[in-house]
């Protein structure tokens, strides 16, 4: 992510097969949520007469994308919080230490 002069920020990123496909999942997952919201607040708006055309929506495909990523962002566990990284060789995951558990 980079700052751009007006403020907005830009970027891309490359990432392998899976983490693509569990970050692309979670993106669609959270922006199908947003265009049910951006849906159902365009029908109350339009008396529910007729399904909301497109540019009826409160946010373009566009938005609604951008959005769903600041909602992960938002969703993510504190450092502190957060589970240890995944380890992975390949496609395994490798098994993690049993918890310790706290002795008498």
């Amino acid at each position: 992510m980079t700052p751009t002069f007006d403020g907005s920020w830009t970027g891309g990123l490359t990432l392998d097969p899976i983490a693509g496909t569990i970050v692309s999942d979670e993106l669609d997952r959270i922006g199908r949520h947003l265009y049910d919201l951006d849906r159902a607040a365009a029908r109350a708006r339009l008396g529910r007469v007729r399904d909301p055309l497109p540019n009826e929506l409160d946010r373009t495909p566009a938005q609604r994308r951008a959005d769903a990523l600041v909602e992960m962002a938002v969703r993510s566990p504190t450092p502190s919080a957060a589970p240890p990284p995944r380890t992975t060789v390949g496609t395994m995951r490798l098994p993690q230490p049993p918890a310790e558990t706290p002795g008498p």
